[in-house]
């Protein structure tokens, strides 16, 4: 009995020691704040959910609320089982923080820890976040935490959903700091998609950010805006952006990808040459490949297609005479009406025939690479097609 004991009081003693010599909680307990504030940080990227009791005996004696706010969140982190009890005696305190304090004046840093109730489903403070939004309104610098409780309201609060759109549009147009909108706008396009659809097109037209300006662009082509490939067309004529072009050529391309918007890009192209961004469209050209189409797009509607681009790339003089689109236009033809009658064997073989045509003919350079480009890959998105109906061609 008398050797457990000593055994036990060893084992203590040896804790006592571990803890006296644990740097964090050395950090923690420094008379310097910043130390105090690497503890905390170190404590949340590693995870170390056994400082989570260390964190909570001291968290209400910081001086500094900027202190005390961060090992709040850090205990919400660590899934701390009595945060919302923590989260609303801070929401108490926080009436004794310094009112002029540009990072933790009483408002604010209550606004700063709302996120801890919403994701909990608790609104009991959502008041607070407009309170907060109608008083800094002026200064067109939103809160970024703000901006995501806006985005929750947006999201998962139907009774705040309108003052919360209202707000990020107005953010939208009004903030001074390009990621805040970006931000703004993302939360909105989740929610309303199409509906948002001329917002999208403002922001891609006027915005004052390229960064602003692309994150619309990708909205606009993911909804499938009506008239996108014409109106890329024109602005990367038009838009006085330079070092925009590069991104309108390519999403033009790799989105829509007719022979007339690759001509458009070799054009512009053209005339940029000798300056900045002659090579990276270059880059664009030369590395290009026709988009596969759409799956709403019917093996007929490809074949049709296919047969207008031999007709229009003859124009461009990409086939370099007209006996070889002659030849090229004769087997499409073919495809065509063997597909009409359902004929496999017949429709292989001309497939066959025109991909051979179409080596040979890039071989002996009677097409330019523009024109193999799509005579190669709409010839075997077709032939592609035609197999998941008919099956299998065989050599």
């Amino acid at each position: 009995m008398y050797q457990n004991k000593l055994l036990l009081i060893s084992f203590l003693f040896c804790l006592n020691i571990i803890a006296q010599n644990d740097p964090i909680i050395d950090g923690l307990d420094s008379k310097i704040q910043m130390k105090r504030f690497q503890s905390i940080l170190k404590i949340q990227s590693d995870s170390l959910y056994q400082y989570i009791p260390a964190i909570r005996e001291r968290i209400f004696n910081q001086s500094l609320p900027g202190l005390m706010q961060e090992m709040l969140i850090t205990l919400d982190y660590l899934k701390s089982e009595d945060i919302i009890i923590l989260a609303e005696r801070f929401i108490s305190l926080a009436d004794n923080f310094p009112p002029n304090d540009p990072f933790n004046n009483p408002l604010q840093s209550k606004v700063e820890v709302q996120h801890i109730f919403f994701k909990r489903n608790i609104y009991t403070y959502a008041p607070l976040v407009f309170e907060y939004i109608n008083r800094e309104r002026n200064k067109n610098q939103a809160n970024i935490v703000v901006v995501n409780l806006l985005g929750e309201f947006l999201l998962n609060k139907s009774e705040y959903e309108q003052q919360a759109k209202n707000e990020l549009l107005y953010i939208v147009d009004n903030d001074l700091f390009y990621l805040t909108r970006n931000r703004a706008l993302n939360y909105l396009f989740k929610k309303y998609q199409t509906e948002l659809a001329n917002k999208y097109l403002q922001v891609f037209l006027s915005a004052d950010s390229i960064s602003n300006r692309m994150n619309a662009l990708k909205m606009l082509c993911e909804i499938n805006y009506p008239k996108m490939d014409s109106i890329l067309r024109i602005i990367i004529q038009k838009d006085k952006e330079w070092i925009f072009k590069p991104t309108l050529a390519d999403t033009l391309l790799k989105k829509y990808g007719k022979p007339v918007y690759l001509r458009t890009v070799i054009n512009q192209k053209e005339i940029e040459q000798g300056k900045i961004i002659e090579p990276a469209l270059n880059y664009i050209i030369k590395r290009f490949i026709p988009p596969r189409p759409s799956t709403t797009i019917s093996t007929s509607e490809m074949i049709d297609n296919l047969i207008g681009y031999n007709t229009e790339m003859y124009g461009y003089g990409w086939i370099r005479d007209e006996y070889q689109y002659n030849i090229f236009d004769g087997l499409l033809n073919k495809i065509k009406e063997y597909y009409r009658r359902a004929d496999p064997e017949n429709l292989c073989r001309e497939i066959f025939l025109l991909n051979e045509e179409i080596q040979s003919s890039k071989n002996e350079n009677r097409i330019t690479t523009e024109a193999y480009k799509f005579l190669h890959y709409h010839l075997q998105y077709i032939k592609e097609s035609i197999e998941g109906e008919l099956g299998d061609c065989q050599s």
